[in-house]
């Protein structure tokens, strides 16, 4: 007599009908270039970045050449990424998507330059959406 043995989900492990959302977390739920913009304003007037509405991907090829690493620099500051200011409705729209059924996981890439980026995203993911 065979038997298959059935491992149990874990909690949050998609069910085999409830469809799985990835959602990237810079520039789509949290605001990155916002955080550059602002950071720029306020410590270095003399860079000149293109109007937001207007700025590139990546942010940096938007930048003149000369003033790129005072801007690549500022990913590597202490809280860059744990201070990101959420982007408008994203929030809500995630748990809209959780409330239907959707098994929504994030996704990121942390900036191998930035020693704190991970473990700030991380802290980002809980304090604006919970340690769940």
């Amino acid at each position: 007599m065979s038997s298959k043995r059935q491992c149990p989900k874990s909690p949050g492990e998609p069910s085999e009908r409830q469809p799985v959302v990835l959602v990237d977390m810079d520039g789509t739920i949290a605001d990155f270039d916002a955080r550059v913009y602002a950071l720029v304003a306020a410590g270095h007037p003399e860079v000149r970045l293109p109007p937001f509405e207007q700025r590139v991907y990546p942010l940096s090829r938007g930048v003149p050449a000369s003033q790129r690493p005072l801007v690549t620099a500022l990913f590597k500051e202490v809280g860059f990424f744990r201070e990101m200011a959420p982007i408008e409705g994203a929030i809500e729209a995630l748990h809209q998507m959780v409330a239907e059924g959707i098994n929504v996981r994030l996704c990121t890439s942390p900036l191998s330059s930035s020693p704190r980026c991970a473990s700030e995203k991380i802290e980002w993911v809980v304090a604006h959406l919970g340690q769940a």
